[in-house]
């Protein structure tokens, strides 16, 4: 699609330095022939040919003088290239390097090269394995009668030679609801094997065959200079990233079609501004498309044997029956807090702060503690939220359950009210109804999740709008070893299961939270070499309206810093107003930002109003 302004009139995003590049190594050449394909490749189609291993070490070459930090290969279809093995052990000599694949041309044999490359090099080889449907039913519709069966294929193979990839779907589908599509693919990678999903879904982009088969972009869906005002480019792929072909350096790999984003023959004489005169431009700003793999740790091998939900509830039943004090982590309770609580629930404190005491409760609230345990955040939290407010422990180990529904008795006695109880439950399938908890809990179990991701995205179904999460955790200072994973007294520590720091926050975005805090940070163990901390951090549910618009309404930040920037990317410097839209407006003036902004402007039922986006047509960029 050509561009749809003048490229002079267009937004221009800046070149931050080049982190990633990628490599139309099969040029536009691919053994399918997908109705949603967004440059339209197919067995016939050689408008980008495939490079030659000599081309690409060239490029490679340049990249390296240039501190490229990370590769993806993609066609087309890669392995059609019968040098890609080559190829791949030259970029790994460098950096991270990705191959995206529909999955059916990966042979035993084929996975089996693969492991021998990885085993060579000291950088990680990821795999992306993409589908359409997560039944045969589903995306053989789309992609044809029995790709399903040979991409899952593939996906065995890569797993059995020790890769674990990623599955990439797109949803085209735009009125379809985006949790069952995602659940979908969740059912999908479990059966394959994964115990944790590993997976990048897509928008759709309405370029090449999609345009035909579905839509093409409407007038209204383009970018302006008001859709960028206090906005971070670092969020959009093309301020760090270029595509390179057969034809020489393009801005992004989605715009491969388009002749005008071709900017140059060489890397370096790329790395300028760029218009964002396109239509695509549109998806890549509202829906925050990013080409790269999902922000979470290299994952190219397996443990021998991986832990269970089972291996982690007898790790815990057995310290139900049995205090277990090594199990006991930095942090700690007020004697205030703790005097109408039995010994025997105290003996079994397992956690690694107090979220309770974190939290600000008010008397009349509703909460939730995940992985409960012998009860003892329920009970402090009992006291806090008064004869008025609800507290619901959710554990899955009926020996904890136990403890804890047997000195509930005697907490209610001593408080002289009972408002507590607790459920059979996992912090993958929380048994609580949607928005209706003020605040939920968790003290050193999210760790012991397999799918974190998953909780977080539970945690903020059953939080109402405005609602909060404070939750200790142990975080690690990189990446946990992945052969780690694999023993059951390690996850039982809070060792095995532990995030990145960085990873941690970045799935709690990643569920939608905002206004994410550390409130704390202590030391916990040092585990050959590596650095364990315990946290508390709590995030807030800010659900957005359905209607998003600028009303005239401007946000000044009061200080103390010389700027902030929020999680939607708006940038505001101190003193300086900033139009805002209704959305980030009440965002602004509730928690935790109340307080360090000034709104000034009409309230809402007032005021001529402007969507949040290009037009009047309701688009919005926030």
């Amino acid at each position: 699609m050509p561009p749809i302004m003048p490229p002079d009139k267009a937004p221009h995003v800046p070149m931050l330095g080049l982190k990633t590049l990628w490599f139309q190594v099969a040029g536009t050449i691919c053994n399918l022939r997908c109705s949603h394909c967004f440059i339209s490749c197919s067995p016939e189609n050689d408008s980008h040919t495939m490079m030659t291993r000599s081309q690409v070490q060239r490029y490679l070459a340049e990249a390296r003088e240039l501190g490229v930090e990370e590769f993806y290969f993609t066609g087309g279809e890669p392995l059609l290239n019968r040098e890609l093995p080559g190829i791949l052990a030259d970029a790994l000599h460098i950096g991270p390097t990705t191959v995206l694949t529909n999955g059916m041309l990966i042979t035993a044999s084929i996975a089996r090269v693969m492991r021998e490359i990885q085993d060579a090099s000291a950088h990680p080889l990821e795999f992306r394995v993409s589908l359409d449907g997560s039944t045969a039913e589903q995306n053989d519709a789309i992609r044809g009668k029995g790709v399903f069966g040979k991409a899952t294929q593939g996906i065995h193979n890569l797993r059995a030679v020790g890769f674990e990839p990623i599955l990439t779907a797109c949803q085209i589908d735009e009125h379809q609801d985006p949790n069952a599509f995602r659940r979908g693919f969740e059912d999908l990678a479990r059966r394959v094997g994964q115990v944790t999903p590993r997976l990048k879904i897509l928008p759709p982009l309405f370029l090449g065959a999609l345009e035909k088969s579905v839509r093409p972009y409407r007038a209204t869906e383009r970018v302006t200079d008001a859709c960028f005002v206090n906005y971070s480019w670092e969020s959009l792929q093309c301020s760090t990233c270029r595509m390179v072909t057969s034809e020489g350096v393009y801005v992004c790999p989605i715009l491969l079609d388009e002749p005008t984003a071709r900017m140059g023959q060489t890397i370096r004489e790329t790395l300028r501004p760029f218009p964002l005169a396109y239509s695509a431009c549109y998806t890549c700003r509202v829906q925050g498309l990013s080409c790269a793999n999902p922000s979470e740790p290299h994952a190219p091998v397996r443990p021998a044997r991986e832990v269970t939900r089972a291996d982690v509830q007898q790790f815990y039943a057995e310290a139900a029956l049995e205090p277990k004090p090594a199990l006991c982590c930095p942090g700690g309770y007020d004697g205030a807090e703790t005097a109408h609580i039995p010994e025997v629930v105290l003996q079994r404190a397992y956690g690694c702060g107090s979220p309770m005491g974190m939290a600000e409760l008010a008397p009349g609230e509703i909460v939730v503690d995940l992985g409960s345990g012998a009860g003892i955040d329920v009970f402090v939290a009992a006291k806090k939220v008064g004869k008025d407010g609800t507290v619901v422990g959710v554990d899955m180990t009926p020996e904890m359950l136990a403890q804890a529904l047997g000195a509930a008795g005697q907490v209610a006695r001593n408080l002289g009210y009972r408002n507590t109880e607790f459920r059979h439950g996992y912090l993958e399938e929380i048994p609580v109804d949607d928005a209706s908890v003020d605040l939920v809990t968790s003290n050193c179990v999210l760790n012991l999740s397999t799918d974190k991701g998953k909780v977080f995205r539970e945690i903020g179904r059953i939080l109402r709008h405005g609602g909060r999460f404070v939750i200790a955790d142990i975080v690690s200072e990189k990446p946990v070893p992945r052969e780690w994973q694999g023993d059951k007294h390690l996850w039982g520590e809070c060792i095995a299961g532990a995030l990145a720091e960085d990873a941690f926050l970045a799935a709690a975005l990643e569920a939608g939270f905002t206004g994410l805090q550390i409130l704390t940070r202590t030391f916990y163990r040092e585990v050959a070499g590596q650095t364990f901390n315990a946290v508390t951090v709590r995030g807030w549910k800010f659900q957005k309206g359905s209607t998003c618009v600028y009303i005239g309404q401007q946000a000044i930040y009061l200080g103390p810093y010389a700027q902030v920037s929020d999680d939607d990317g708006h940038t505001y410097p101190r003193g300086v107003p900033c139009e805002i839209c209704t959305d980030t407006s009440a965002k602004l003036a509730s928690s935790p930002y109340g307080g360090q902004f000034v709104i000034t402007g009409p309230p809402p039922a007032q005021a001529g109003e402007r969507a949040c986006g290009p037009s009047s047509g309701g688009e919005r960029c926030c």
